[in-house]
């Protein structure tokens, strides 16, 4: 994935599951094995229907799809432990985590995720980029999860850099919302072709 930032761009903000990290396997394994004690089968289909979605509100969707009335806060807490039983397995997507390597110490570089901020530590650790980044911003720092701005607008906040001169990169279309609405530039990432697996001399804390 080639990327060159604008004349304008003063810092990069990149969305976590499914955009620097792989771990969507992991969370739609976790989902549908703790659904799955519910007595429901979670279609691959659907999880990627809810895919960019806060814990939470996917549980309110799943519960206008299935008539059920489970609570948003137990069971997106039962699944969270489903996937930190598998957390060891969180590999980076290529092609994006060598372009925050690359700007590291050059740019401010922040994440900004719908996840919940424990689950979100413990996965940047796990990976080991928790030290690559100034500015860590989830579900539970704001009022409003993506589309709504607000993940996006605290990030560039505790970045110390406006929105307008902030580059994102995000792989769902709730979080290409988002961040439009934040008023920042932004990268999908799904546009652009799978990158071979990153190599250890390019700079990341990753192990070949």
């Amino acid at each position: 994935m080639i990327f060159t930032p604008h004349d304008r761009t003063q810092a990069l903000i990149f969305d976590l599951d499914g955009t620097l990290l792989d771990t969507m396997p992991l969370h739609f394994a976790a989902w549908r094995e703790t659904l799955r004690n519910e007595g429901i089968l979670l279609e691959e289909s659907l999880f990627r229907e809810l895919g960019g979605l806060s814990s939470v509100a996917i549980v309110d969707a799943l519960n206008q799809r299935f008539s059920r009335s489970f609570s948003p806060v137990a069971l997106a807490v039962a699944k969270d432990r489903a996937y930190l039983q598998r957390i060891k397995e969180v590999k980076p997507i290529g092609g994006v985590a060598r372009i925050l390597c690359r700007y590291t110490g050059e740019l401010p570089i922040g994440i900004a995720t719908n996840e919940c901020r424990a689950v979100t530590s413990l996965t940047l650790r796990s990976a080991g980029f928790a030290s690559l980044v100034q500015a860590v911003v989830t579900s539970d720092d704001v009022d409003h999860a993506k589309p709504a701005p607000d993940i996006f607008l605290e990030c560039a906040r505790r970045l110390g850099v406006d929105p307008a001169r902030c580059h994102v990169f995000e792989d769902s279309d709730s979080g290409l919302q988002a961040a439009r609405g934040a008023g920042m530039s932004v990268s999908d990432i799904r546009l652009f072709p799978p990158d071979e697996a990153p190599q250890g001399d390019d700079g990341c804390p990753w192990e070949e």
